[in-house]
C-alpha cells in the first residue's frame, strides 16, 4: 500500500472531484471541501476527507453516480459526504449543525467553494442561532463520546469527538479554531482548569499502546466538562 502523503490528499480529492463531474455534469450545484483538507492542515493516515455537495435534485442517477465515484477512487483515504438537493439547502432548516458551521466558515474565508452556482443560497444565521444549534450538537457530541468510551470504540474515534466539543465550545466564544493542533492550542488557552495534557493525533498514531495511559485522561475530561458547562 502506497504511503499516505499530503498530495496523496490532493490527488484522491481531485480524482473525486473530477469522476463526479464527469458522471453528473451541471446537475451538481456546489463543491466544497471542509474539515481538515479544506483548511489545509491534512494530518496523513489520520484526517479524511470531508465534502458538502448540493445538487439540482437528488435522484437514483445521483445516488449511482457518488457510488460510481466511489468505486473509482483507489487512494485509501476516506470520503465523507454531506449532500443535499437545492431545495433542501435552501430550505436551510435541513441542514445539520455541521453544516450551519461550515457556512460559517465559508463566509470567513477558510473554506472556498469549488464550485458555487448562484442558485445555491448561503444563509448567514445569526450569532445567537449558531449559539443554539451549536449547544444542541455538543449535547450530541457528548451522548457519542460516552457511548465511544463505553464500548472501547479506537481512539481515533474518541480523540475527534473530543476535539469536535472543544471546536463547537470555542466557537460559542466567537473563537474560530482550526486544525486538531489549533484547537487544542486555543482550548488550554480560554478554558479555565484545562484537564487535558496535550494529545497530538501523531502522538496517537506513533504509540498506541499507551490508550490505556490516555484514556485516564478522556475520563478526567468528561468530569471537567460536567462542572464546566459554561466552556
Amino acid at each position: 500500500m502506497e504511503k499516505l502523503t499530503l498530495q496523496r490528499y490532493h490527488k484522491a480529492e481531485e480524482k473525486f472531484y473530477t469522476d463526479l463531474i464527469n458522471l453528473v455534469g451541471n446537475k451538481l450545484l456546489f463543491y466544497c471541501v471542509t474539515g481538515s483538507s479544506g483548511r489545509m492542515d491534512v494530518i496523513p493516515g489520520w484526517s479524511d476527507i470531508d465534502v458538502i455537495l448540493v445538487f439540482e435534485e437528488l435522484s437514483e442517477f445521483v445516488f449511482n453516480s457518488l457510488i460510481k465515484s466511489f468505486q473509482l477512487n483507489r487512494f485509501n483515504i476516506k470520503i465523507g459526504m454531506t449532500f443535499y438537493s437545492l431545495k433542501e439547502w435552501n430550505t436551510y432548516k435541513f441542514q445539520d449543525p455541521k453544516t450551519f458551521n461550515a457556512i460559517r466558515y465559508i463566509h470567513c474565508g477558510v473554506y472556498r467553494p469549488r464550485i458555487f452556482n448562484p442558485k445555491v443560497l448561503l444563509h448567514k444565521s445569526p450569532i445567537k442561532k449558531l449559539e443554539i444549534i451549536n449547544r444542541v450538537n455538543l449535547s450530541n457530541e457528548l451522548s457519542i463520546l460516552k457511548r465511544a468510551l463505553l464500548e472501547k470504540q479506537s481512539e481515533r474515534v474518541v480523540y475527534k469527538l473530543i476535539s469536535n466539543i472543544f471546536r463547537i465550545s470555542l466557537l460559542n466564544q466567537g473563537i474560530i479554531s482550526g486544525g486538531y493542533h489549533d484547537v487544542w492550542n486555543k482550548a488550554q488557552i480560554h478554558f479555565n482548569n484545562f484537564p487535558l495534557p496535550k494529545i497530538t493525533p501523531e502522538e496517537i498514531m506513533a504509540n498506541p499502546e499507551r490508550y490505556t495511559e490516555r484514556v485516564k485522561h478522556y475520563f478526567s475530561f468528561l468530569n471537567w466538562l460536567g462542572n464546566n458547562l459554561h466552556a
